[in-house]
């Protein structure tokens, strides 16, 4: 009978272990929200930062606008999914210390 007991007891616990270590679904989703903020601010700046370059007369420039909007999202979602620039990270930061 005390075997059971502890072995409930330990599972309960372990259980419960595992439900305290794990981020609530608001914070998941507050750091899925933070890190989709990074990638569109990174997104904008690549492309306010495209507008001050010259037009060298290498590539068309009017079908390469399209191709270059998927490259900088791309690259703005994978630098925010790396943490590259850690807006998402200090947002976070932010956001949890308020009540």
């Amino acid at each position: 009978m005390e075997f059971e007991l502890n072995t409930t007891h330990n599972a309960l616990f372990a259980q419960h272990k595992l439900d305290v270590d794990k981020p609530s679904k608001s914070e998941t989703e507050l750091a899925e929200a933070a890190q989709e903020f990074e990638a569109y601010m990174l997104n904008s700046l690549l492309s306010e930062m495209q507008k001050t370059v010259q037009s060298s007369g290498l590539f068309d420039d009017s079908k390469y606008e399209g191709y270059q909007s998927l490259i900088y999202d791309a690259l703005s979602k994978k630098a925010a999914e790396a943490g590259t620039f850690g807006l998402a990270k200090q947002m976070l930061s932010q956001l949890k210390d308020q009540p």
